[in-house]
């Protein structure tokens, strides 16, 4: 291929406005180097495709509005805010109950999810190559180093936006309340749990996080807004453990 050396006049871009979610599969590196590399590629593709068809009740907004990439095991969703948006709180209605949805897809199929839901200045290409600005670079700065925990953060503007889907953790981060998106699936999710538990439990640092979502589901489903309420007990715990300890 020989250099033309001729200067291609390309269209400005520029960032505008937009509310971006960005999820991470916990532990997806261990997935795509053994033999579960296939089944896990497989399960991402059916935690995006049941999320888009699950969540269409806001009317206003629809999944064409909405930007997707997936690239290895992080998702990201954006959408437009425009300047004096009408819609705004719609449209960020949506990406919250988006991010909601995918992060219960992701424990029906066995596995936690972390991230955050920012509004700021962004810009994705149609192409699906270009990917810029500091809204994401604020939500990966949330990910990694506020979310900790399987859960995702969402930046004051927006939960104080839409405050009936987040509560205020003990230190000071709004989490998203994603059972509230499914509340009749707590027995597949506590079933999940415990294979997660009884999976890594040897490992106290993946422990502390699965206990963190464990303590998050029986605050939910464990609470007044269940007549039959659903708990994963300590027995249960040390039951697992046992179980672990007869089998080797």
């Amino acid at each position: 291929m020989v250099r033309t050396g001729k200067r291609r006049d390309l269209p400005k871009i520029h960032t505008s406005k937009y509310c971006i979610a960005y999820l991470d599969v916990l532990g997806a590196e261990k997935f795509m180097k053994n033999d579960e590399q296939d089944k896990f590629l497989n399960d991402l593709n059916s935690i995006y495709y049941d999320a888009i068809s699950d969540v269409s009740f806001v009317s206003e907004v629809t999944n064409k509005d909405i930007k997707f990439k997936i690239f290895s095991d992080n998702i990201l969703l954006a959408i437009n805010i425009k300047e004096n948006d009408s819609l705004r709180k719609s449209k960020i209605e949506k990406i919250i109950n988006l991010a909601g949805n995918i992060y219960n897809n992701a424990l029906c199929h066995g596995y936690l999810m972390r991230g955050a839901i920012t509004e700021g200045l962004f810009y994705k290409d149609d192409n699906d190559i270009f990917v810029y600005g500091k809204a994401l670079i604020d939500a990966v700065e949330i990910e990694e180093k506020l979310a900790i925990y399987p859960r995702v953060i969402a930046q004051k503007e927006v939960y104080e936006l839409l405050p009936n889907y987040f509560e205020e953790c003990s230190d000071g981060n709004y989490t998203l309340h994603n059972f509230l998106f499914a509340p009749g699936m707590a027995d597949i999710y506590k079933h999940n749990l415990k294979e997660i538990y009884k999976k890594y439990h040897k490992d106290d640092k993946v422990k502390q996080k699965i206990n963190w979502v464990i303590t998050h589901f029986n605050s939910f489903y464990g609470g007044p807004r269940f007549v039959n309420r659903i708990q994963i007990t300590k027995e249960e715990l040390e039951n697992l453990n046992k179980e672990e300890v007869q089998n080797v």
